[in-house]
């Protein structure tokens, strides 16, 4: 049916550092020793770090494209594509889109039947594609079996 072109997005990039920082400051709040607290913001901060290496050197596991079709959906990643049935739809306005792919066909082949979450931020797609997109969840996207 149609294609979305998904881009990295910069408002996800940071919300990620806004929560990594506010956590920190939680952290600093808190009344645990020196050696524990110096402990939990190393932790965080090497957490935080790779989170954000991972969004902006473009891992392997990101989706790229999204290919939508009448009973499927391929997503395709740096690793490959696969197949999926239609995801459920958590959340959508035009701020943001949440999508659950429960379960993806032919998984006894690939070895996956971990569910995936795709984020969709304003920013990762086009204008027309981002209103296509919200008008099919809305309108013609079948109903994921649970």
């Amino acid at each position: 049916m149609f294609e979305l072109d998904i881009r990295p997005s910069r408002l996800a990039l940071q919300f990620l550092l806004f929560v990594h920082l506010w956590a920190s400051l939680a952290l600093c709040l808190t009344e645990l020793p020196a050696s524990l607290l110096a402990a939990s913001l190393l932790a965080l901060g090497l957490c935080g770090t790779a989170r954000v290496r991972a969004e902006l050197s473009g891992s392997a596991v990101r989706i790229l494209r999204a290919r939508i079709r009448q009973q499927s959906w391929i997503l395709e990643s740096r690793q490959g594509e696969r197949q999926y049935q239609p995801p459920a739809v958590i959340f959508a306005s035009e701020l943001l889109i949440v999508l659950v792919f429960k379960r993806e066909i032919n998984a006894a082949e690939t070895g996956g039947v971990c569910p995936k979450v795709l984020l969709i931020c304003p920013d990762s797609l086009s204008g027309l594609q981002s209103r296509r997109l919200r008008r099919y969840l809305r309108f013609e996207c079948p109903e994921a079996s649970p």
